[in-house]
C-alpha cells in the first residue's frame, strides 16, 4: 500500500514511529561518529615499513586479494599488511 492510498490519520499514525526511527538513526550515527573520532585522536600511527611496502607489491604482482578488485585494492592491501604485522608483534593475552 503507498502513503497515496493512505488515510490522512493512517498517514500520521504511521509516520510516527519512522520518525522515530529516523531521528535514533541520527543519535546513533553520531554516536558512532564521536566513538570513531576519539578511537582515530587516541590511536597509534602506524608508519609502514619496507618490508610491508614489499608484501604489497607482491600481492599487486601476483593479484592476489585485495588486488582482484577494481578499487581500493592499495589502501586495502596495506591495512591488511599492518594489521598482519600488528598480529606478529603482539604477545598471547594483548587484546
Amino acid at each position: 500500500m503507498t502513503c497515496a492510498a493512505l488515510s490522512v490519520s493512517a498517514m500520521s499514525w504511521a509516520a510516527r514511529p519512522v520518525a522515530a526511527a529516523r531521528s535514533a538513526g541520527k543519535h546513533d550515527r553520531a554516536q558512532n561518529f564521536g566513538e570513531i573520532a576519539e578511537l582515530l585522536r587516541v590511536g597509534t600511527t602506524l608508519v609502514p615499513t619496507d618490508f610491508e611496502y614489499g608484501n604489497v607489491v607482491q600481492s599487486g604482482l601476483g593479484k592476489k586479494a585485495p588486488f582482484s578488485s577494481g578499487k581500493n585494492n592499495v589502501a586495502d592491501a596495506m591495512l591488511i599488511e599492518l594489521y598482519a604485522a600488528q598480529l606478529r608483534q603482539s604477545g598471547p593475552h594483548d587484546v
